[in-house]
Formats: structure tokens, C-alpha cells, sequence
């Protein structure tokens, strides 16, 4: 796997100790973590002049890599917002004007990449990779809201292991077979009642073409919380009856009214095929 960590800062000086040192502030206990999991680690600036070049900067990243962890300086603070559904943004901390680049940098390496190691390890198992990936939009829980309060706007590192692993177990609960079915499959089920199972079908993929599609579309479709997945998985959402009709939230904002039909196929990104 490779890991790409993007540190965004206005800040020319610090940009360019992060290129002078690159991945030399990582420890190396950290470093064996890493490659237990057979992730490689690089380290890249960026001095991007808004949220929306930035994005486009990481998308294009993401061509080529398997992981994204954004350290943002805190003047940025405001890009978290948009970037975290899809990268794993740490902040860096720098709140006061005057601080040690090489200090503040190391502690965020180390701790971004140990707290994404923990994320990823849940993310490769497919039963929680199941829960992970739900339409970020359209699964209708408090619990769900509860998982992404913990990447949103910025990983708090300390305890994000136990946070994480609270927030799977209680979506887990949603998980149950259908009963109006001998199919013993589960599902997980939202608070519409909506039943979301896992597709393993290769039949489509999220659409990315722009427009109508726009960058938080195609960031959803390849990135969740910094870890790349495959751009065909989606889920299969019916009803305890099977069939389902209704509208659903689309990828691109608005809503999206569908007919009867069997079932919808809907991607984590909220795209419907």
C-alpha cells in the first residue's frame, strides 16, 4: 500500500522543511508498524490558495495512491470540512504564531500515521469495511453520525482507537437478517428501515464524469477517510418486503426521487446507478 502524507500550509518556511526532511520525522517504531501492514510511506508539501485547488491537488494524488493523510496548518483549519470524508485529516497544532516546525511536525506525523494504521486494520476486514463505506449521505442513523463525528474536521489522536471501535460495535447492532426472508444474509438497517447489504456484483461503477458530477463526487467515489476502495463496490438497499421506492440524498446535493423497483444500487459516495 502506498501512503502518501500531504502537509498543506501557506507557509513557504515550513513547506520547505517538510521537503528538506520528508519522512526522516517518523520514528522508527512507527516505521515497522507501518510496514507490518506492507504500507510505504512518503511525504509531500502543498501551498494551495483555496479548498477547492487543494481537492483537486489530492484527487489527482489519489491516482497513484492508496492512502491520503492531510496535516493541515491550522490557518487552514477550514478546509477540514470538505476534505475529511475522503482524507484522513490530522491537524498539525501550530495555534500559536511562533513554533518549532521540526517538534510540531514529527508529532503529527507519528501520531496521524499510528491513529491511520489503527483506521486501516479495521478498514481491510470486510465486516467492518462493510460499515465504513455506507452512502455517507443516505444511511440514516444516529450511530453512523457517531462514526463520522470522529473523522470530521480533524482526527483527534488521542483514544481514536477505543472512539472507533465504540462507534463499529454500536453500528454492528443494526446488523440483522431479514425476517420475511429464509435467507439468513444481514443487513445493516437505517432508522427509514431501509435494508443495506454489501454488493459483491461488478456490474457498475460510481459515475465521475463532470459535470454532472463534481469533485466532492469523485473524492467520494475513490476515498473514504484517507483509505482508497474499489470504485465498483456499492451497496444493495431494499426493504423488509423487498422492494423499495423513495428519494434518496444524490452524490452531488439535492435529491434523487426513485421508483419501485427491487433494489437500488447505491455507492458509498450516494451515487445511484
Amino acid at each position: 500500500m502506498k501512503l502518501v502524507i500531504v502537509v498543506a500550509t501557506p507557509d513557504a518556511a515550513l513547506a520547505k522543511t517538510v521537503g528538506q526532511k520528508k519522512a526522516a520525522l517518523i520514528d522508527s517504531a512507527t516505521q515497522a508498524k507501518a510496514s507490518s501492514f506492507g504500507v510505504t510511506v512518503s511525504v509531500l508539501s502543498a501551498i494551495p490558495t483555496s479548498v477547492d485547488e487543494f481537492l483537486r491537488y489530492l484527487v489527482d494524488l489519489g491516482a497513484d495512491a492508496d492512502g491520503i493523510i492531510t496535516i493541515l496548518d491550522s490557518r487552514l483549519n477550514s478546509y477540514g470540512t470538505t476534505l475529511s470524508p475522503f482524507f484522513f485529516v490530522v491537524p498539525l497544532g501550530n495555534a500559536r504564531d511562533h513554533f518549532n516546525h521540526q517538534n510540531l511536525l514529527r508529532s503529527a506525523y507519528n501520531n496521524g500515521l499510528r491513529s491511520f494504521l489503527v483506521f486501516f486494520e479495521r478498514f481491510s476486514r470486510l465486516q467492518y469495511k462493510k460499515i465504513l463505506l455506507l452512502p455517507f449521505s443516505n444511511f440514516s442513523s444516529s450511530k453512523f453520525v457517531d462514526l463520522k463525528a470522529i473523522f470530521l474536521d480533524g482526527i483527534r489522536t488521542k483514544g481514536f482507537g477505543d472512539s472507533l471501535d465504540g462507534a463499529i460495535a454500536s453500528l454492528r447492532e443494526l446488523q440483522k437478517p431479514k425476517t420475511s426472508t429464509s435467507y439468513q444474509d444481514s443487513y445493516l438497517i437505517d432508522g427509514r428501515g431501509r435494508y443495506y447489504q454489501l454488493g459483491h456484483e461488478r456490474h457498475a461503477r460510481a459515475e465521475t464524469g463532470c459535470p454532472p458530477h463534481s469533485l466532492l463526487c469523485i473524492a467520494g467515489a475513490r476515498f473514504r477517510f484517507g483509505a482508497r476502495f474499489e470504485d465498483w463496490l456499492h451497496y444493495n438497499v431494499s426493504s423488509a418486503q423487498g422492494a423499495i421506492s423513495g428519494n434518496f440524498v444524490s452524490c452531488h446535493g439535492g435529491t434523487q426521487s426513485v421508483s419501485t423497483r427491487s433494489h437500488v444500487n447505491l455507492f458509498p459516495n450516494d451515487h445511484i446507478a
